[in-house]
């Protein structure tokens, strides 16, 4: 019932609650004539708070003509597949490798490669490990693979070992710098212990 005005106040709101009674107003929103309540119908799409949107942000980020409705919804469709959920964690990775091949923007990517460090799969980390030496990525890559390494130390040792001993001459960060030698020491011994 509310005017233009009002409904781009309420759709943020609208939006975090989800349901599908709000999708509802945000798509009306999103095929409003009003560029300003079309554009919030845009944003509140990028504000949900699950992934049961998340086919629809890839693909308006994919094939928007608005840049910003772009940005905001692969920005928003890295976050949400990101949230805890029941797929595979493969999966997952898929879709973020996915979200990782549209980013253009260096913030999109570093936001991409610090959600890739949750995913605990070994090809996250063959990811990970290939954006070492790439300059604007690295100072993302670099915690995101000490993250996963230690992640996956007990059903990939090997694997995280290696991460490990790459990352270990790159990091600066002194939390890192101290956890690195104790996991080594833990994959160690479990590899001892077998």
């Amino acid at each position: 019932k509310a005017d233009a005005n009002g409904q781009c106040a309420i759709l943020p709101s609208l939006a975090r609650l989800g349901g599908e009674r709000s999708l509802a107003a945000v798509h009306d929103a999103m095929q409003s004539d009003d560029e300003s309540l079309r554009a919030a119908g845009y944003r509140a799409l990028a504000n949900w708070p699950d992934a049961t949107v998340a086919d629809e942000l890839f693909n308006i980020a994919k094939t928007s003509e608005v840049e910003s409705y772009r940005v905001w919804s692969l920005r928003a469709y890295a976050r949400v597949v990101s949230l805890p959920n029941g797929r595979p964690p493969q999966k997952t990775f898929e879709m973020l490798n996915s979200a990782m091949e549209l980013a253009t923007r260096t913030e999109d990517r570093e936001l991409i490669v610090s959600r890739l460090g949750s995913v605990r799969v070994p090809d996250a980390l063959t990811l990970l490990l290939s954006l070492l030496d790439n300059a604007e990525l690295k100072n993302r890559a670099v915690p995101a693979v000490f993250t996963l390494a230690k992640g996956l130390s007990q059903s990939h040792p090997d694997q995280a070992r290696a991460a490990l001993e790459r990352i270990q001459p790159m990091t600066k960060d002194a939390v890192i710098l101290q956890q690195i030698p104790k996991v080594l020491r833990d994959i160690e011994a479990r590899k001892q212990g077998r």
